[in-house]
Protein backbone atom coordinates (compact mmCIF):
# COMPACT_ATOMS: atom_id res chain seq x y z
CA UNK A 1 0.00 0.00 0.00
CA UNK A 2 1.33 3.23 -1.07
CA UNK A 3 0.28 6.64 0.05
CA UNK A 4 -1.10 7.15 -3.07
CA UNK A 5 -2.87 11.04 -2.54
CA UNK A 6 0.26 13.04 -1.23
CA UNK A 7 2.57 10.89 -4.46
CA UNK A 8 -0.29 11.81 -6.69
CA UNK A 9 -0.49 15.51 -6.06
CA UNK A 10 2.93 15.73 -5.65
CA UNK A 11 3.50 14.29 -9.71
CA UNK A 12 0.80 16.83 -11.01
CA UNK A 13 2.29 19.76 -9.49
CA UNK A 14 5.58 18.75 -10.77
CA UNK A 15 4.40 18.34 -13.71
CA UNK A 16 2.95 21.62 -13.85
CA UNK A 17 5.90 23.02 -13.19
CA UNK A 18 7.49 21.29 -16.00
CA UNK A 19 5.90 23.72 -18.50
CA UNK A 20 3.38 23.15 -21.40
CA UNK A 21 2.83 19.26 -22.69
CA UNK A 22 1.87 17.72 -26.05
CA UNK A 23 -0.25 14.83 -25.20
CA UNK A 24 -2.62 12.18 -26.81
CA UNK A 25 -6.53 11.43 -25.65
CA UNK A 26 -7.80 8.23 -26.19
CA UNK A 27 -11.80 7.92 -25.30
CA UNK A 28 -13.03 4.64 -25.61
CA UNK A 29 -17.26 4.44 -25.25
CA UNK A 30 -17.38 0.77 -24.82
CA UNK A 31 -19.06 1.09 -21.66
CA UNK A 32 -21.77 3.68 -22.99
CA UNK A 33 -22.49 1.12 -25.91
CA UNK A 34 -23.15 -2.06 -23.80
CA UNK A 35 -25.78 0.22 -21.16
CA UNK A 36 -27.55 1.92 -24.85
CA UNK A 37 -27.58 -2.24 -26.56
CA UNK A 38 -29.11 -3.34 -23.29
CA UNK A 39 -31.47 -0.32 -22.80
CA UNK A 40 -32.33 -0.71 -26.75
CA UNK A 41 -36.12 0.40 -27.27
CA UNK A 42 -38.58 -1.44 -30.17
CA UNK A 43 -40.38 0.59 -32.52
CA UNK A 44 -39.36 3.47 -35.07
CA UNK A 45 -37.44 4.66 -31.54
CA UNK A 46 -35.09 2.09 -32.54
CA UNK A 47 -33.57 3.02 -35.71
CA UNK A 48 -33.15 6.22 -34.11
CA UNK A 49 -31.60 5.07 -30.72
CA UNK A 50 -29.21 2.62 -32.95
CA UNK A 51 -27.89 5.72 -35.27
CA UNK A 52 -27.29 8.17 -32.02
CA UNK A 53 -25.58 5.46 -30.23
CA UNK A 54 -23.24 4.66 -33.07
CA UNK A 55 -22.54 7.94 -33.04
CA UNK A 56 -21.90 9.22 -29.26
CA UNK A 57 -20.25 5.62 -28.97
CA UNK A 58 -17.22 5.35 -31.38
CA UNK A 59 -13.84 5.81 -30.23
CA UNK A 60 -12.28 9.09 -30.23
CA UNK A 61 -8.43 10.16 -30.29
CA UNK A 62 -7.35 14.21 -30.06
CA UNK A 63 -3.33 15.64 -29.49
CA UNK A 64 -2.73 18.69 -28.51
CA UNK A 65 -0.99 20.93 -26.30
CA UNK A 66 -1.95 21.18 -22.40
CA UNK A 67 -0.62 24.38 -20.40
CA UNK A 68 -1.87 22.93 -16.74
CA UNK A 69 -0.18 26.07 -14.82
CA UNK A 70 -2.32 28.19 -16.88
CA UNK A 71 -5.48 26.37 -17.13
CA UNK A 72 -5.62 25.61 -21.04
CA UNK A 73 -5.94 23.20 -23.63
CA UNK A 74 -5.37 23.61 -26.98
CA UNK A 75 -6.66 20.00 -29.30
CA UNK A 76 -7.97 18.67 -32.63
CA UNK A 77 -8.66 15.20 -33.63
CA UNK A 78 -8.19 13.74 -37.71
CA UNK A 79 -11.34 14.64 -38.24
CA UNK A 80 -10.94 19.06 -38.72
CA UNK A 81 -12.34 18.99 -34.89
CA UNK A 82 -10.61 21.28 -32.72
CA UNK A 83 -11.13 22.86 -29.25
CA UNK A 84 -10.04 25.40 -26.98
CA UNK A 85 -10.42 25.37 -23.60
CA UNK A 86 -9.09 28.08 -20.87
CA UNK A 87 -10.38 27.25 -17.56
CA UNK A 88 -13.35 26.44 -17.22
CA UNK A 89 -14.45 28.06 -20.40
CA UNK A 90 -14.52 26.14 -23.74
CA UNK A 91 -15.00 26.27 -27.68
CA UNK A 92 -15.26 23.76 -29.82
CA UNK A 93 -15.95 22.77 -33.81
CA UNK A 94 -14.53 22.93 -37.17
CA UNK A 95 -11.10 23.38 -36.96
CA UNK A 96 -9.77 26.76 -38.27
CA UNK A 97 -12.64 28.92 -36.83
CA UNK A 98 -12.03 31.70 -34.53
CA UNK A 99 -13.14 31.05 -30.92
CA UNK A 100 -14.96 34.58 -30.66
CA UNK A 101 -17.41 33.42 -33.09
CA UNK A 102 -18.24 30.01 -31.01
CA UNK A 103 -20.29 29.37 -28.42
CA UNK A 104 -18.47 28.90 -25.44
CA UNK A 105 -19.93 25.29 -23.88
CA UNK A 106 -19.68 24.02 -20.56
CA UNK A 107 -16.22 21.51 -20.21
CA UNK A 108 -16.42 18.20 -21.98
CA UNK A 109 -17.29 15.30 -19.37
CA UNK A 110 -14.56 13.17 -20.98
CA UNK A 111 -12.58 15.11 -23.07
CA UNK A 112 -11.06 16.80 -20.98
CA UNK A 113 -7.29 16.65 -19.97
CA UNK A 114 -7.96 19.47 -17.50
CA UNK A 115 -10.37 17.35 -15.58
CA UNK A 116 -8.81 14.33 -15.92
CA UNK A 117 -5.36 15.47 -14.15
CA UNK A 118 -7.46 17.45 -11.55
CA UNK A 119 -8.73 13.64 -11.03
CA UNK A 120 -5.60 12.42 -9.86
CA UNK A 121 -4.53 15.81 -7.97
CA UNK A 122 -7.43 14.72 -5.93
CA UNK A 123 -7.83 11.75 -5.33
CA UNK A 124 -7.91 11.05 -1.50
CA UNK A 125 -8.57 7.33 -1.23
CA UNK A 126 -5.62 5.17 -0.51
CA UNK A 127 -4.01 2.90 -3.75
CA UNK A 128 -1.61 0.12 -4.40
CA UNK A 129 1.35 0.41 -7.37
CA UNK A 130 4.84 -1.14 -7.62
CA UNK A 131 7.84 -0.31 -5.49
CA UNK A 132 9.14 3.30 -5.63
CA UNK A 133 11.54 3.91 -7.90
CA UNK A 134 11.85 6.42 -11.04
CA UNK A 135 8.93 4.70 -12.70
CA UNK A 136 6.02 3.92 -10.94
CA UNK A 137 2.45 2.71 -11.83
CA UNK A 138 -0.09 3.62 -9.26
CA UNK A 139 -3.70 2.11 -9.22
CA UNK A 140 -6.67 4.07 -7.40
CA UNK A 141 -10.43 2.75 -7.10
CA UNK A 142 -13.26 5.35 -7.61
CA UNK A 143 -16.95 5.45 -6.95
CA UNK A 144 -17.18 4.69 -10.52
CA UNK A 145 -14.17 2.56 -11.17
CA UNK A 146 -10.39 2.76 -11.01
CA UNK A 147 -7.28 5.35 -12.21
CA UNK A 148 -4.38 3.97 -13.05
CA UNK A 149 -1.35 6.68 -13.25
CA UNK A 150 2.27 6.15 -14.43
CA UNK A 151 4.75 8.07 -13.59
CA UNK A 152 8.15 8.91 -15.22
CA UNK A 153 10.97 10.94 -12.94
CA UNK A 154 8.53 12.00 -10.44
CA UNK A 155 5.89 13.63 -13.42
CA UNK A 156 3.10 12.17 -14.91
CA UNK A 157 3.01 10.12 -18.09
CA UNK A 158 0.37 8.30 -18.53
CA UNK A 159 -3.33 7.99 -17.10
CA UNK A 160 -5.93 5.62 -17.75
CA UNK A 161 -9.66 6.48 -16.31
CA UNK A 162 -12.00 3.87 -16.30
CA UNK A 163 -15.71 4.84 -15.48
CA UNK A 164 -17.94 2.05 -16.00
CA UNK A 165 -16.48 0.90 -19.41
CA UNK A 166 -15.81 4.33 -21.02
CA UNK A 167 -12.46 4.30 -20.61
CA UNK A 168 -10.39 7.79 -21.11
CA UNK A 169 -6.50 7.24 -21.77
CA UNK A 170 -4.33 10.25 -21.84
CA UNK A 171 -0.14 9.94 -22.59
CA UNK A 172 1.86 12.93 -21.87
CA UNK A 173 4.58 13.45 -24.47
CA UNK A 174 7.48 16.21 -24.66
CA UNK A 175 7.22 19.09 -22.51
CA UNK A 176 8.07 22.75 -22.42
CA UNK A 177 5.91 23.37 -25.28
CA UNK A 178 6.01 26.63 -25.77
CA UNK A 179 2.56 27.68 -25.34
CA UNK A 180 2.43 31.19 -26.45
CA UNK A 181 3.78 31.09 -29.46
CA UNK A 182 0.42 28.93 -30.46
CA UNK A 183 -2.55 30.32 -32.39
CA UNK A 184 -5.29 30.33 -29.08
CA UNK A 185 -7.64 32.31 -30.94
CA UNK A 186 -8.54 29.48 -33.65
CA UNK A 187 -10.09 26.39 -33.23
CA UNK A 188 -6.32 24.02 -33.93
CA UNK A 189 -5.90 22.22 -36.97
CA UNK A 190 -5.31 18.16 -36.29
CA UNK A 191 -1.51 18.63 -36.66
CA UNK A 192 -1.69 20.82 -33.27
Amino acid sequence: MTDTPSVLSSAVAETAAAGPTRFTLRQENAGSRARLDHARPRGPVRRLARVIGRRLTRTVVVDGVLDLGGRRVLAGDDQAWGMVQIGHRVWSGRAGRRVEDRLESPAPLKLDPLGLLDSVAGLRTPGYGDDPGPERHLVARTDRGTIEVWLDGGRVHRIRRDDEGDVSTMTLHETDVDADALDWTRLPAPAT
